[in-house]
Formats: structure tokens, C-alpha cells, sequence
């Protein structure tokens, strides 16, 4: 009896054995089939470069202190990949993620972290900046190997992280585990010390060759086919033709825009203009418009129209003050950048059905698009128009303008904006830029319109005493970053240079003033962020952005800003510290401008600030065309309108105090004099 009972033991044992080897071989045969399963921990997480992440086998994670931790405890490098949805780079790198061996060993040997640059501006640099825009890296992208000590190991260069398969890519990351596992400590570690070293202060100077570098910046311009004379994708530089324009060099900056705006770079159809292009390539833009990029480029045609008094530039300055207004003023709109299809050929933002035109347009403004836009009526126009003959539009604006509107109207539906967060941040620098358009055309109407997104903006943004929101996720509001004060207080001191209401102005003044003291550690180094619970090493390797990407570099905006602010006579006993807040800014700027070309323009910009004679406060009218022509560059600061029977006139500072006014036939020679 016991020995029948052992061998139908040994027979059942042998089936439950054969039965669980077959579903192991069957589950293994069938895993290429089988989808993945969703990487749901970022579904809460805002941002669209985050929104890849969730169909990835890698195992993401946010930048946190438990990433920090668990890589501690694992005795893990961090891999930090940081980006936006329209980094080229960034794209390239998500498809090597998706091969199942470089997810399987990213899992297994690294704590992986994400970060969507809009939305933690703490990586709007990253680490070793300095080196990655020397090399010229992309700046909506970077990839970092760090220790958990926030000891950097390395940062891969665009050239490598381009052209590199799955294979090569996991070389380079047993390479990079094996300097770990040895403790070496590599030239990329050296020079991240280095450059932390100079950025918090270490080597404060105020010795930095400012003609040189302007010299660099005019010679990184192609002033042939228009934006930067960089191979492959073209950007478009309006940080640096700000800075030009400040120096007086409206020429460089005309000769190297005009190609652009008679360009597919120039968005006809839905407005403002893309940042990326291939050159002498009608049918290849990256469709990216964003917000910054837009904001400076308004600003930058609204300077050229004021100076030149040409009709061409003042009617792109107002189509594109149309477009900012529209895609990005408005509070309650979601848009902070759109990323669209790279090939017009496939782009349902620039698609028409074949021989949808003759339907949507009457017989003369058929004709009208034929001869402005090159458009085919009868084959399938998928592309973007643009304009060889300004003169001919000008004859025609009105009717030029209507046929846009019936041709965006007449497309093929656009899918669904994926936005997933809104920047109130951004809105409020797309609302500095109307009003700073509508001072610089002279014209009422559009100063009204830029008033009344300024009070939407406030409205919305301001909360408590002196603080503001960032913006919202998910219609939940999120606290205030570094870049959504700043961005207030340059809206309100914009607004308050068109209205002359001084209690805009003194806003503005306690919002930058909370920003400052929030985002400011003991020593004087700004943060993007509050980071106080991270450690302290990685809150000093984590400095906000020096350099420009598409936008100008938040450090050098707050440096502008603060300047400004102080020379206001507003601003009372904040005066003195407003200033000497923004010459700190400065000195420790002189470290960012060797072996750079143009990714230095917004610091640029604030250093020739510091270095000019104190700015000129304009009260009453004035010919502000004629006096940005005869005194370029010089800042020129319009200040509250003189009460009762006041004359106007223009205010100088003197020993700190605003003396005037005085009549304007006097201002050459007192500028002379100065």
C-alpha cells in the first residue's frame, strides 16, 4: 500500500513538473507578442517629453530624493535623461530605450530619471553647461551619468548619442559602470567642479571681453540663408539679434532675418515662426513655435519696424504680434510650445484635401494665392506657404490676410493639441512682449489689447501677498518656480512703461523681490527651484540656466529685471539692492563667454547694461524711433507721465536721483557730456 501510493506521488510530481515547463516555454515563445505592460509611474507627472516614458520598458523615475536614495542604497549611478518633446536628440535616444536589452540593462545597473525641461527648469542647464554649448550640443537635450554623491561621471556628447546603435550604446554604458566600479575620478568630474567653481562666485571678475564675444556672435549669423551658419538644422537666434540690436547693429540682424521671413520658417498659416529649419528645404521644418522664441522674435521686429520706419517689418511685426497674442497671451490657453510632424509632406497642420482649393478660396483669391504663395489649386498642397515678393503682399494686405484665413480655416482637421500643463510663467512673457510691441509701433490699439491680457494674467497667477502660480496641471495649480516670478515682475514693469500706473510697477517690484528671497541661497546663488530637501551637494551642482536655448538664459533675465527695477525711482530703499544684486549676477558671468558663440547673447545683454551709462527715463511723448537711432543700445526707461501742468521731458539719473526734466533739444549734448 505505501509503495503503489509513492509511485502515483512520483507520477503526479512528474505531470505538475511537465505542465509548468510547458507554460514557462510557451510564455517565453510568445513574449515578443505580448504587449508591454504601461510604465505608469509618470501618468501623473505633467510635461509631454515625460508622455514617451510611460509605453518604455525602462523603469523611469522623477527627480526626487527617493531616486537619490534608492541609488545610494544600491550603490547605483543615476542616468538622468533631460529634455523637451521636440529635442531631436532626445527622440534619437527614446528609440534606443526601446530595445528590450538596453531597457533590461538600464534597469538592472542604474537608477533612471526623467525631466521634462519645462516643467523642472533646474535642468534647463543641467550640469557642465559651459562644456555642453562649447560643443555645441543641443540645448533642449542632455543625458548624465551622475554618482549619487551628484558626482558627475559623464555627460555624452549630440554627435555620440546621434549616431550610436543599441549595441554601441550599451558599450558606452559598461564603460562608463566600469569607471564607477573603479571610483575614477574623470576629466568630465573635474570640469563639472571647475565650472561650479566659477558659476556660484569662485572666480568673480568683471573682465570679460564683451566686444569679442559680440564679434563671435556676429560671425555665427548666415547672413546669406538666414539664422545661424551651423550645419544641419538651422535655428534661429533671437537672443542674439536682441543683443545686436542693443549694440546698433540693426544690419547684421535684417540681413540675417530677411531670408527667414520670406522662408517655410515663417508660419503663414498659423503664425509666429518655427525655431528649427533646414535650409533650401521648403518641404522640412521642425514645426516648433515656442512661446520664448516667439515673445523675442516680436520684440526683435518691433525694434527693426521702430528703427527703419519700413512697411514690410512693421507688417510682420503685427502678424506677429496677432500670432503671440493668439497661441500664447492667453492664460486660459494650455499652448506653451507646439511640436508638431517634421515633414511637411505628412503634416495635417499644413495638409488640403487634392483639389480642395478651388473650394475654398473664390477665383481672385485663387489667383492671389497662386502668385503670393506659389500654391498648386489642383494637386495637394501639402505644404507651408511662404512669400518671395513682400511688395506684392503689401499692395494687397488685406486681401492677402482674408485668403490666410479662409486657407487655415479650409485644412484638414488638426489633431487635438497634447499639450498636458500650462506655463502661466510663459504667458506672462508672451504678455511682456505685446506690450513691449505695441510701445515700440506706437500703437493704441495694441496697447490696449497687451493691458487686458496683463489683467487676465493677474488674475489667474497672483496668489497670497506676493507670490505666483507656475501654472497648472491637470486644473490643479502649481507653486510658483523662479522662472514664474521673474516673468510677472518683466509683464507688470512692461506694463507699467505703457500705462504709467505705478502701482503695477510696485507689483511687479514685491513679486521679483519674494522671488529672490526664495530662490537664493546664503551665498547668493539662485536657484530654479526650492531644493532644500536634497542634499547639499546636489543642491550646489544644480544652478539654474546661465545659457540661452531657444529663450534667454533665466539667470541673465533676473540680472535685466533686477537692474531695471533698481533704477527705478519707485523702488526706494530697494534701489541700491536691486542693482547690486544684478552686478553680482554679472561678475560671475565673466567665466561663461570663452569658446562660446552665441548661447551667451542674454548674459551679453546683461553685462553691456551694467557697463552703459544709467539709463535714459523718458516722460511725456517722445520719437522713440529717432532716439533708439541716434543713441543704440543705450536703455531707455519711460517713467510716470508728469502730473497737472508739468512739461515733458526727459529725466537723467544723477547721484542716484532723477534730475529733469529738460527739454529734448538738450539730449545729445547731455548725453555727450555723460
Amino acid at each position: 500500500m505505501p509503495t503503489r501510493s509513492s509511485k502515483q506521488s512520483y507520477g503526479a510530481t512528474a505531470f505538475v513538473a511537465a505542465f509548468w515547463v510547458g507554460i514557462l516555454a510557451i510564455t517565453t515563445l510568445a513574449k515578443p507578442f505580448v504587449p508591454e505592460d504601461r510604465n505608469d509611474s509618470l501618468s501623473a507627472e505633467p510635461g509631454d517629453f515625460m508622455r514617451p516614458a510611460r509605453e518604455q520598458r525602462v523603469n523611469w523615475r522623477v527627480f526626487d530624493t527617493s531616486a537619490i536614495n534608492d541609488a545610494r542604497r544600491l550603490n547605483r549611478p543615476l542616468f538622468i535623461f533631460s529634455g523637451t518633446s521636440w529635442s531631436l536628440v532626445g527622440k534619437r535616444v527614446d528609440n534606443l530605450m526601446r530595445t528590450s536589452e538596453v531597457a533590461e540593462f538600464l534597469n538592472r545597473e542604474f537608477v533612471c530619471v526623467r525631466i521634462d525641461h519645462e516643467v523642472n527648469r533646474t535642468w534647463r542647464s543641467g550640469l557642465v553647461p559651459i562644456l555642453r554649448a562649447a560643443r555645441g550640443d543641443d540645448p533642449t537635450f542632455g543625458a548624465y551619468i551622475v554618482t549619487p554623491q551628484a558626482e558627475l561621471i559623464d555627460a555624452p556628447d549630440e554627435e555620440v548619442l546621434m549616431s550610436v546603435n543599441d549595441r554601441r550604446f550599451l558599450g558606452y554604458l559598461r564603460r562608463v559602470l566600469n569607471r564607477y566600479a573603479a571610483k575614477e575620478v574623470a576629466p568630465t568630474t573635474q570640469i563639472a567642479r571647475d565650472e561650479q567653481f566659477a558659476l556660484c562666485g569662485g572666480t568673480e571678475s568683471g573682465t570679460a571681453d564683451l566686444d569679442l564675444y559680440i564679434d563671435q556672435v556676429q560671425q555665427s549669423l548666415d547672413l546669406k540663408g538666414g539664422g545661424l551658419a551651423a550645419p544641419g538644422l538651422r535655428r534661429i537666434p533671437t537672443v542674439a539679434w536682441e543683443l545686436l540690436l542693443d549694440e546698433g547693429l540693426s544690419q547684421n540682424v535684417r540681413e540675417s532675418l530677411d531670408p527667414l521671413l520670406l522662408s517655410p520658417a515663417l508660419d503663414w498659416m498659423n503664425g509666429g515662426m518655427h525655431e528649427y529649419f533646414l535650409p533650401d528645404t521648403p518641404t522640412q521644418v521642425q514645426f516648433v513655435r515656442t512661446t520664448s522664441g516667439n515673445a523675442s522674435l516680436l520684440r526683435t521686429l518691433s525694434r527693426l519696424a521702430a528703427t527703419t520706419n519700413h512697411p514690410w517689418l512693421f507688417a510682420m511685426a503685427e502678424r506677429q504680434f496677432e500670432s503671440v497674442d493668439r497661441s500664447f497671451a492667453l492664460p486660459e490657453s494650455p499652448i506653451v510650445y507646439r511640436d508638431e510632424m517634421d515633414d511637411l509632406n505628412r503634416s495635417p497642420r499644413q495638409s488640403f484635401r487634392p483639389n480642395a482649393l478651388p473650394q475654398i478660396l473664390s477665383g481672385n483669391q485663387l489667383t492671389l494665392a497662386q502668385r503670393l504663395w506659389n500654391l498648386d489649386p489642383w494637386g495637394n498642397p501639402q505644404m507651408s506657404p511662404f512669400i518671395s515678393k513682400p511688395d506684392d503682399y503689401l499692395a494687397q494686405r488685406e486681401e492677402a490676410d482674408a485668403v490666410l484665413e479662409k486657407l487655415a480655416a479650409g485644412r484638414d482637421s488638426s489633431p487635438p493639441n497634447s499639450n498636458e500643463a500650462s506655463s502661466f510663467g510663459r504667458t506672462a512673457e508672451a504678455v511682456a512682449a505685446l506690450h513691449a510691441s505695441a510701445r515700440l509701433l506706437g500703437n493704441t490699439e495694441l496697447k490696449a489689447r497687451a493691458s487686458e491680457r496683463f489683467t487676465n494674467l493677474r488674475q489667474v497667477m497672483r496668489t497670497g501677498p506676493n507670490d505666483v502660480y507656475a501654472g497648472l496641471f491637470a486644473q490643479t495649480a502649481r507653486p510658483g518656480d523662479l522662472l514664474s516670478y521673474v516673468s510677472y515682475a518683466e509683464a507688470a514693469w512692461e506694463t507699467f512703461l505703457n500705462s504709467g500706473d505705478p502701482t503695477i510697477a510696485l507689483d511687479g517690484l514685491e513679486v521679483l523681490r519674494r522671488g529672490l528671497f526664495l530662490f537664493s541661497d546664503e551665498n547668493g546663488n539662485l536657484r530654479a527651484e526650492i531644493l532644500d530637501e536634497f542634499p547639499a551637494e546636489w543642491q550646489n551642482a544644480l544652478l539654474p540656466e546661465v545659457l540661452d536655448s531657444p529663450n534667454a538664459s533665466l539667470v541673465s533675465r533676473v540680472a535685466i529685471i533686477s537692474r531695471l527695477y533698481g533704477l527705478w525711482p519707485g523702488s526706494k530703499d530697494q534701489q541700491s539692492i536691486l542693482r547690486e544684486r544684478s552686478d553680482q549676477i554679472v561678475r560671475r558671468s565673466a567665466a561663461i563667454f570663452d569658446n562660446l558663440n552665441y548661447r551667451g547673447a542674454g548674459m551679453a545683454r546683461a553685462a553691456r547694461l551694467a557697463d552703459r551709462p544709467n539709463p535714459i527715463g523718458i516722460v511725456g511723448s517722445a520719437d522713440w524711433p529717432l532716439l533708439e537711432k541716434q543713441f543704440p543700445g543705450v536703455p531707455l526707461i519711460r517713467l510716470e507721465r508728469p502730473e497737472g501742468t508739468e512739461p515733458a521731458g526727459y529725466y537723467v539719473l544723477e547721484a542716484g536721483n532723477w534730475v529733469g526734466p529738460a527739454p529734448y533739444s538738450t539730449l545729445a549734448e547731455r548725453i555727450a557730456n555723460r
